[in-house]
């Protein structure tokens, strides 16, 4: 009775080692994938968010790269946000990065007016900076000199950037680009976005400053699985 209860004992032993190593082995896999992010930016499974894929995107926010492209970064920032100041560097080395690749850049407007009071107006500067094709100039001015931004600063740095100066003004003046603001705010609140910068990444949500090399690793992966799925 004792052998056939060992018998009986060595393959159900062997079963629970098999479950065991493909639980760690998964985990391990887990984690190796996770930890090529800081442990100060957290992710989210773009799971949890297929149904705010309308949310995302706003026809008026300015977007560089092809529209059907293989990779989509969305950025929600606010132009006094230090955080988001100390990772524009990295994020221009993106830009140039992937100029030629199958990779797209929106800016949405994300301004905390309870810490940042001239955040909506920086916000309302650089979107009439785009009408005359100049966001990324002034969105580097404004990064790149923080700590000077201010209502009567704006004209000053278009005229340095060659804008046409009384549409500029005018733009200004009227709030003319107040909606497109309002969306963004509406659709970071749906969203559940808290603090800037978040970016959501072909939908994936990544809180918190980020560097090239953390960037360039997503980005990578997601274009990589774009070509395996067209072969």
């Amino acid at each position: 009775m004792k052998k056939h209860y060992i018998i009986f004992l060595v393959p159900v032993v062997l079963t629970m080692l098999v479950i065991a190593g493909i639980a760690v082995a998964r985990q391990r896999s887990e984690t190796k994938h996770n930890n090529r992010l800081s442990p100060s930016i957290k992710r989210d499974s773009a799971q949890l968010l297929q149904d705010y894929q309308s949310l995302l995107s706003n026809p008026l926010a300015p977007s560089f790269g092809p529209k059907d492209a293989a990779v989509t970064v969305v950025e929600f920032l606010d132009f006094q946000c230090p955080y988001c100041g100390a990772n524009h560097e990295d994020l221009m080395r993106l830009m140039s990065t992937y100029q030629e690749s199958s990779v797209r850049f929106e800016f949405r407007q994300f301004p905390i007016t309870s810490i940042h009071p001239h955040a909506v107006p920086a916000a309302q500067a650089a979107l009439c900076s785009h009408e005359q094709g100049r966001y990324l100039d002034m969105q580097n001015i404004m990064f790149t000199r923080q700590d000077d931004i201010k209502p009567e600063a704006y004209t000053p740095w278009a005229a340095e950037l060659g804008m046409n100066l009384a549409q500029f003004n005018t733009c200004l003046a009227e709030k003319k680009y107040h909606s497109v603001i309002k969306k963004d705010l509406s659709d970071a609140q749906s969203l559940g976005i808290q603090g800037t910068p978040t970016w959501f990444i072909n939908g994936e949500r990544v809180v918190g400053q980020i560097s090239y090399e953390e960037m360039t690793a997503i980005i990578d992966d997601y274009l990589g699985r774009s070509a395996a799925s067209q072969r």
